[in-house]
């Protein structure tokens, strides 16, 4: 299944939820319960049924208001569970707290009449502990009978068989006592992607508990666990109940939304379609099953709108569900009809062989650190709901090659507002020798997926069932057949493309562009201007992609290693019409492609916003012929220089530097103007040549070396320059470069 959480934890409401038997005889004697010491965290749990019970909560954040469970119970079968959000309250020091102490033996008491206890891990303190209360203590085992009334966990389980082993003990009268080693789990993990799935929450969903590290935090008063009164939202009985009574409409003003969000969606992942839980959940937020929302541009589906917003989540999830139950089914969504859109019964569907040029490979640029399986367009589009068949000769599967059908990848969830389905619309299907069937439920257009270590230089896929997308190729297809024919084709989708650049695109976009080869020439030159600012070669390993979106995820635009996202806007109309390029130019889309071509790792953290307008000045200079100021925020050379000085006469520090982009950019302007482009693609050169491993490494280290490069490229000391900018340059830095003439612009000799 697909990532449907994640989880922003605030609190919802100020209800109380009433206290439990369970709570009351845990909590028997116990006057308060400490966290424990950092770096040690308290994960939390989700209640995804009406089963489990709360015992205590913890604050999400120091000095926020906001709670989390800590501390849960449930039945499941004849047995019980209680979680404990840390392993920390099962060993020394917390151990020695008498609280604690008093929590474990009425857990004990708690849990069952019996007297033997099994540790799955060995700990001495514990053990003693344990014996010391007139309970015996056991080895769990997981490949042999456990003569054992309770269990003590503290780690998580390895595989699905010993969580099958645990659920049967559970089930048949057992009790666990699980006590979270996410803490430990967080602090040790090396890999890149943060999320990390508890497998015993195989076993604790079905009992009605999601536990997840969300790290639960001392408040600004307090390291203490909240025993007395718990929040409503975080029982989903008593958020349904909030629902239903109309006390969600106060959640409507903030991000309280969000807990509610990831408990819903939980529960409807977890729990059985028919179950009482999500019957519940449907009921209170009026989902209907023939009556899907679906988000457009006329009507949005906002966060702000709390209850329809979650009614459009729930039935989301439930697709999802249903999907991933049953893979080799084929449907159709409503939403498709809107977005990426519908392709009619009446168009033509193709059978044709498709040669791919292969194209990939690192280029020195911003790239995936592992094998990346590079977008191929095809030039067709796979309709929804409809199965297309993709054959692909028995030489070729050695490269795993993937279908792809759609561009549209980006999860829209965190946005305040839906104008389309918000999920990622693509799906990928690995390719088999022989015949393969392909199909999605939101269509798109066909893209064959090849790893960068592909040896072939062509290959050859044939394609059934899909139907022609308006596409051109430079140098291959022919603008009289464009004319006349392919930008008519049915799809709703189009693309525009070079070696070198692609533009998926709504056809509506290309329907009256006579001429995509003098367009596409044009962003060539783009590209190759560039590509000469960044040193790299012109003639390039693979092609940028930029991609139209009815909503772009993040920002205006947005750049990531394999894509550049821009809105379906008056700029989309800007970008296919190459007169108006090459009049105006878009300083949009040329500073997304500088982003591609910014040396990431090099400049230090402040130049993020800054080092990419470099090239659309450069494109705007070189390729349009209009010089370097061409953006509001730098109109002239006179306003570059009214900025500058009225920087200098106002307490000038970094801070304010980094803070503001163009700001900073004027800096960088100021060399060009008084040295050329030459200065900067000297340090580029540098920049370039530089292998990775040599880097430098903080961000001093990354300032001192663009000092040094800027320095020996314009053969000038620029410590006097640096120092008026108010950016920070080592001593040691700046003794290499005592042998230049100081200087300073003239703009900067009288402040």
């Amino acid at each position: 299944m697909k990532r449907i959480v994640f989880l922003s934890l605030l609190c919802i409401s100020a209800k109380v939820f009433a206290q439990s038997t369970d709570k009351k005889m845990l909590l028997q004697n116990v006057t308060r319960l400490p966290l424990p010491d950092s770096p040690q965290v308290v994960a939390a749990s989700y209640i995804i049924s009406e089963e489990p019970q709360i015992v205590a909560t913890g604050f999400v954040e120091q000095g926020k208001n906001y709670q989390l469970n800590a501390i849960v119970t449930s039945r499941f079968g004849k047995g019980k569970v209680i979680v404990f959000g840390s392993s920390e309250y099962f060993k020394k020091p917390m151990l020695n707290n008498s609280n604690v102490q008093q929590m474990l033996v009425n857990s004990f008491s708690w849990a069952t009449k019996g007297k033997k206890i099994a540790l799955e891990q060995s700990d001495a303190s514990l053990a003693k502990f344990i014996k010391g209360h007139n309970y015996s203590v056991t080895q769990w085992k997981y490949g042999g009978k456990n003569n054992a009334d309770i269990l003590v966990l503290t780690n998580d389980v390895k595989d699905s068989a010993q969580s099958d082993i645990i659920e049967s003990f559970v089930k048949n009268g057992g009790t666990l006592i699980f006590g979270s080693p996410l803490s430990d789990i967080f602090s040790k993990q090396k890999d890149s992607d943060p999320f990390y799935q508890l497998k015993l929450n195989a076993f604790l969903t079905k009992a009605g508990i999601f536990h997840v590290y969300n790290p639960l935090l001392p408040s600004a008063n307090s390291h203490l666990l909240v025993i007395d009164t718990i929040p409503g939202y975080l029982h989903i009985s008593t958020l349904l109940s909030s629902v239903k009574d109309g006390g969600f409409k106060q959640w409507q003003k903030g991000k309280e939304f969000e807990i509610a969000d990831a408990s819903l969606k939980l529960a409807i992942a977890y729990n059985n379609e028919n179950s009482g839980t999500v019957t519940d959940i449907k009921n209170a937020f009026g989902v209907k099953e023939n009556d899907l929302l679906v988000p457009t541009p006329a009507e949005p589906i906002r966060k702000k709108d709390f209850k329809k917003y979650l009614q459009y989540i729930i039935q989301q999830v439930q697709i999802e569900k249903r999907r991933d139950a049953n893979p080799d089914s084929v449907f159709i969504t409503k939403a498709s009809y809107v977005f990426p859109g519908y392709v009619g019964s009446d168009v033509q569907r193709v059978h044709k062989k498709v040669t791919l040029k292969v194209q990939g490979g690192s280029q020195g640029l911003w790239d995936p650190t592992t094998v990346f399986e590079r977008w191929h367009s095809t030039g067709l589009y796979v309709p929804a709901g409809e199965k297309v068949y993709v054959t692909v000769d028995a030489k070729d599967t050695a490269s795993h090659l993937k279908a792809q059908i759609g561009v549209h990848d980006d999860n829209l969830m965190h946005m305040d507002q839906l104008t389309r389905e918000g999920i990622d619309l693509t799906k990928k299907i690995d390719l088999k020798d022989g015949r393969n069937a392909i199909f999605s439920e939101y269509g798109g257009l066909l893209l064959i997926n090849i790893p960068d270590t592909a040896a072939q230089k062509n290959i050859s896929v044939y394609v059934e069932g899909a139907v022609q997308a308006p596409y051109f190729k430079l140098g291959e297809t022919s603008v009289e057949e464009w004319k006349k024919t392919i930008r008519n084709y049915s799809a709703p989708w189009a693309e525009l493309a070079t070696d070198k650049i692609i533009f998926s695109l709504p056809s509506s976009r290309i329907r009256d562009l006579d001429d995509p080869e003098k367009l596409m020439r044009f962003w060539d030159e783009v590209m190759d201007a560039d590509a000469n600012l960044a040193c790299i070669s012109v003639n390039r390993l693979h092609p940028e992609r930029i991609i139209v979106d009815q909503e772009v995820a993040w920002g205006y635009m947005f750049t990531q290693y394999y894509k550049i996202v821009v809105p379906d806007d008056e700029s989309c109309k800007w970008s296919v019409d190459e007169a108006f390029m090459r009049d105006k130019g878009s300083w949009g889309h040329f500073h997304e492609l500088g982003h591609r071509h910014q040396f990431w790792g090099i400049d230090f953290d402040a130049l993020g916003e800054v080092t990419e307008n470099l090239y659309s000045m450069y494109v705007y200079d070189k390729v349009l012929h209009k010089g370097i100021y061409n953006h509001e925020a730098i109109a002239s050379k006179d306003a570059v220089h009214k900025r500058i000085k009225d920087y200098m006469a106002g307490s000038p520090s970094y801070e304010k530097w980094s803070g503001d982009a163009f700001l900073a950019l004027c800096m960088y302007i100021e060399l060009i103007e008084n040295f050329g482009w030459d200065a900067i693609m000297k340090v580029h050169k540098v920049y370039r040549a530089l292998p990775k491993d040599q880097y430098p490494k903080t961000e001093q280290d990354k300032r001192d070396y663009w000092f040094l490069q800027i320095s020996n490229a314009t053969q000038k000391n620029l410590s006097s320059f640096f120092d008026k900018w108010k950016v920070p340059v080592s001593d040691s830095a700046k003794k290499q470069v005592e042998s230049y003439p100081t200087w300073l612009p003239e703009e900067l000799t009288g402040n």
